[in-house]
């Protein structure tokens, strides 16, 4: 059962993807919860692994 939701917010019909290098397709990034993890260290966790962004110092507000 998958308990972690990310919502997608299309800004002027754009829509954050990802292509991993090497490779034709891209794809909406995201994941899975990792044992012991809530939902805030789920999707740093995800973001930083999937785009290379830190948000260890984003804020829950």
């Amino acid at each position: 059962m998958l308990s972690t939701r990310i919502s997608y917010e299309c800004h002027d019909h754009k829509l954050l993807c990802v292509r991993s290098y090497g490779k034709e397709l891209f794809y909406i990034p995201g994941g899975q919860r990792e044992s012991g993890e809530n939902d805030i260290e789920t999707l740093k966790r995800e973001v930083l692994e999937e785009l290379s962004v830190d948000l260890s110092q984003a804020t829950n507000s």
